[in-house]
């Protein structure tokens, strides 16, 4: 009997240990999220190290409001309380549980994390298939060890947690009445905090990426095929907020980016690690990845197996006029649209560098406009918009070119779909409403075809302007196969 009390309170010393050491290292993490509810707020510190797809997969999540409006569908007194389904946001209490962001996430085990008093893991129905839900633990629960992804660990409000354990239950362990939640990234409730103190009091709130209002048809149940390209390689450029006070934000910009990211992993094939991922990225960012002009050997060029790998480039953001010169540019992060011939990356820079990386196929896709106005109005002050259109010349023969409009036009955004018009319409068509003839073979051509038949209808339709996508390259070039 002694015996068994020895080791009984080392096991216990020993997780207690386990626990101190797991919130330490909680609290110095760089990804903080806040969960609000009516019982009050919950910190986690997030193990980015520990489980980098996952933590990342919930940063993006948390970006996007997904969680917001969801509830806490499962509470077991003294075991756990479960959240992060978006079905809870719906009148159906039956589904609760069920759902996710549409795809999935491989398991991530760590033997340093374990399943103590606090501590964040997420939940599944088999291996590899985590999503959105997680739960908390309301005590130690060992058994678990190894067999979940431990995200994160409580480091503030796990009283709020205790509270939301003693709500009254019904069928399935769900709340009699919601608990319903809102999750914040730690960094932009800090930054929202410095932005709001340095507001006059007649400035708007600003306008949120994503709204918590149902799901988004396009960001919802992404189809995956069997397509798998492990040799072709992806950019994917979301810039939403820029450093200049004085430039309007892309609203759905980082959504954009997020969201294709998805699609090239389901349904184009490309695998994580071949997909340079950019949120908000400045001038030197793009130039490590594309290049420069004197230098075309970027990342992109650098990770290309010649004659072997496909390119697909895609950017959503600002694009911008030389008034002098008449050239089109990227906005950068730190751009200023009045100095955009020195702090703008030169759109036929990047024509130019793609077209000297020796890739087997490549293809640019560019959701913005180069005539100088936004949906929110001029990007250079007191300046009419510029006929300014990115041309493909022969030297750029190598490249399948889709861009948002024509010259002179605004790339117009689809505010109920929270993504730009014609990025929402190119997912729409790349999971298979291009295909008309179905024949399960979807060409660039027939793409084309079907964003001029729809971008520019909905463009007159929701803002009354005309947006007509341009496609350049070769219309026979097959993007996917189901």
């Amino acid at each position: 009997m002694k015996k068994f009390l020895v080791i009984a309170s080392l096991l216990l010393a020993s997780y207690s240990l386990y626990a101190l050491d797991q919130e330490e290292k909680a609290k110095k993490s760089d990804n903080i999220v806040v969960i609000e509810t009516d019982f009050g707020e919950i910190q986690i510190g997030l193990f980015r190290d520990a489980a980098p797809l996952n933590v990342d997969n919930i940063v993006k999540l948390v970006k996007r409001d997904f969680y917001n409006g969801t509830t806490f569908h499962r509470v077991i007194p003294d075991f756990v309380i479960q959240g992060g389904d978006p079905l809870t946001k719906d009148k159906n209490p039956s589904n609760d549980g069920t759902g996710g962001p549409g795809y999935y996430v491989k398991d991530e085990y760590s033997k340093d994390l374990k399943h103590l008093i606090g501590t964040v893991a997420l939940a599944k129905a088999v291996d590899d298939r985590n999503g959105s839900q997680f739960y908390i633990c309301l005590k130690t629960l060992n058994f678990l060890d190894g067999k979940y992804t431990i995200v994160g660990q409580v480091i503030k409000g796990m009283d709020v947690v205790k509270e939301i354990a003693k709500v009254k239950t019904g069928k399935n362990d769900r709340p009699i009445e919601n608990v319903t939640m809102k999750i914040v990234y730690m960094k932009e409730k800090e930054a929202n905090k410095t932005k709001t103190a340095d507001r006059t009091k007649t400035e708007e709130p600003k306008e949120t990426e994503y709204s918590s209002k149902g799901q988004i048809d396009v960001d919802m149940y992404i189809p995956r095929t069997e397509k798998s390209n492990p040799k072709d390689i992806a950019v994917v450029v979301g810039i939403r907020d820029y450093s200049n006070p004085n430039i309007p934000d892309v609203d759905y910009a980082l959504n954009d980016a997020s969201i294709m990211k998805e699609y090239l992993k389901n349904i184009l094939g490309y695998s994580e690690e071949n997909i340079i991922y950019l949120e908000n990225p400045s001038k030197g960012e793009l130039e490590t990845v594309f290049g420069t002009h004197s230098n075309p050997k970027g990342k992109l060029y650098n990770y290309v197996r010649p004659g072997e790998s496909n390119i697909f480039v895609y950017y959503s953001g600002h694009g911008a006029p030389d008034i002098d010169e008449k050239k089109a540019y990227l906005v950068p992060y730190d751009g200023d649209p009045s100095y955009i011939s020195v702090n703008g990356f030169p759109l036929n820079i990047l024509f130019e560098n793609i077209s000297a990386i020796p890739a087997r196929g490549k293809t640019i896709v560019i959701d913005a406009c180069f005539s100088g106005n936004t949906p929110k109005g001029m990007l250079m002050k007191g300046v009419s918009p510029l006929t300014v259109i990115p041309v493909i010349s022969k030297g750029y023969e190598g490249l399948n070119v889709i861009t948002a409009g024509k010259e002179g036009e605004v790339a117009g955004w689809y505010s109920e779909k929270h993504h730009g018009i014609f990025t929402y319409f190119f997912l729409k068509g790349i999971r298979g409403e291009a295909d008309v003839n179905n024949d399960r073979v979807l060409t660039l051509g027939e793409l084309a075809d079907y964003l001029e038949e729809n971008v520019p209808y909905y463009s007159r339709r929701l803002h009354g302007i005309e947006q007509h996508p341009v496609f350049t390259g070769k219309r026979e070039e097959v993007i996917v196969k189901w």
